[in-house]
């Protein structure tokens, strides 16, 4: 079984079985004792309790775990209610240890707060490297001790970064930037959506949109998309510009979106994103014209590379984009 399966396992798993998963790979470890489910301690409940014998001490090591089986990724809110709780049950550093045990990677923000506090994160690559085989085998087949991290996945995301990070802005790498961005999207969101297909024409001929994804997902985000934004098709345009967007490139793109052509959503991948101007603009033509153009930047794209490579759903950054857009207006 390969590492991406179990990791697509643990992503659709419920919260209940994703508990029991943990406890019983818990008391598989020779490690741990005195392994307590459902614990309330000091008026917090508290998932798992276990302790661990100190070779350096007579006073055993408690360990305080909190299990989350979530559908997105954990962001600080969660880590801050753990550190609330390291603090408010006291114990020194060396006599207490608080791990999130999660499904899917928390962010890159959550992740960094927790190495701040002293939190561990058993996130799906930990949980492969910790859960004794037979656990794992109980679990998700008997082929599934076997299963190791997706190097190729590791690969493809640092040839991305390396990419993106060595297009210099500006008019001369125009045509390499247009096809990263044309691969990115093909490896981040293909499928559900179709292949893209590059400069794309329209019946004149007189228009080209850089990339056109056909989006026929049945179901989830694309879905919603398609259902909410007209988004039949997925049109992407790559400005490899040094500034930031102005105005005029979202009126362009926005002259192209219609309801009876490839729909009424667009993406624009830009260096440096949008200015000013171009913000403006975007809003202007969602309330005027119901078009909804979203601009990412690079770090916005390397952002989706890094959860795609993380088992994360790179659709959430889009996500976000929209209701963070609709919540602002």
């Amino acid at each position: 079984m390969k590492f991406t399966e179990i990791q697509d396992a643990l992503r659709d798993i419920g919260w209940r079985e994703f508990e029991s998963f943990v406890v019983d790979a818990l008391c598989a470890m020779d490690r741990f004792s005195d392994i307590r489910h459902n614990s309330v301690m000091g008026g917090h409940q508290i998932d798992v309790v276990a302790e661990e014998k100190d070779p350096l001490s007579s006073t055993p090591v408690r360990w305080l775990f909190e299990i989350k089986a979530w559908k997105r990724r954990i962001g600080r809110e969660v880590i801050e209610r753990l550190h609330f709780l390291s603090q408010s049950l006291g114990g020194s550093p060396h006599g207490q240890r608080v791990v999130l045990v999660c499904n899917i990677p928390p962010t890159k923000s959550a992740a960094m707060m927790a190495r701040q506090f002293g939190i561990e994160i058993w996130d799906p690559l930990k949980l492969i490297e910790l859960v004794p085989s037979q656990v794992l085998q109980k679990y998700f087949g008997s082929d599934a001790s076997s299963a190791l991290p997706d190097r190729e996945s590791e690969t493809k995301t640092r040839a991305f970064h390396e990419s993106l990070s060595k297009l210099r802005p500006g008019r001369n790498d125009w045509f390499s930037y247009q096809r990263l961005v044309s691969e990115m999207f093909e490896y981040l969101f293909c499928p559900p959506l179709e292949s893209p297909r590059d400069e794309v024409p329209d019946a004149d001929a007189r228009n080209r949109r850089d990339i056109i994804l056909e989006n026929g997902a049945p179901d989830g985000f694309w879905s919603r998309l398609r259902t909410t934004y007209a988004a039949d098709f997925v049109v992407v345009y790559a400005k490899n510009y040094v500034a930031p967007l102005k105005k005029t490139p979202i009126l362009d793109v926005a002259h192209y979106l219609k309801p009876h052509g490839c729909g009424m959503f667009a993406i624009i991948a830009s260096r440096s994103g949008a200015g000013p101007s171009a913000i403006h603009a975007v809003r202007e033509q969602w309330i005027a014209s119901r078009k909804m153009i979203l601009v990412l930047d690079d770090q916005n794209l390397k952002d989706m590379i890094d959860l795609k490579q993380e088992a994360g759903d790179p659709e959430d950054l889009l996500r976000r984009h929209i209701a963070e857009f609709r919540m602002s207006l």
